[in-house]
């Protein structure tokens, strides 16, 4: 996507203060932070919304969880260690319960 921000921002054409990157995410800090620290996680692959998500893209949505939690630990984000532990516990038991599409 020729317009899209992060699309620029992954491959290199806008600079990012890069935190933490591997085959499927990015992750770094906001040019405009509204909070102490405020860290963008995106996916590579370009996804236009959450309602665009699907079910086999639900590795990279687990790779975005553990990277949160890699950086939550790493700078000792307590607050939002919680905040990443009730999202998964949810994200689980949606799952254990067929909510989510497969």
């Amino acid at each position: 996507m020729q317009d899209c921000i992060f699309c620029k921002i992954i491959s290199g054409e806008v600079p990012a203060n890069i935190v933490l990157e591997n085959d499927s995410i990015l992750a770094f800090k906001d040019i405009e932070p509204q909070a102490p620290v405020h860290i963008l996680i995106i996916p590579k692959k370009h996804i236009a919304s959450i309602n665009d998500i699907k079910f086999k893209d639900r590795d990279i949505c687990g790779d975005i969880l553990l990277a949160a939690k890699k950086i939550a630990s790493e700078r000792a984000l307590s607050s939002a260690l919680k905040e990443i532990d009730e999202a998964t516990n949810f994200i689980d038991k949606s799952y254990d319960e067929g909510d989510i599409d497969g």
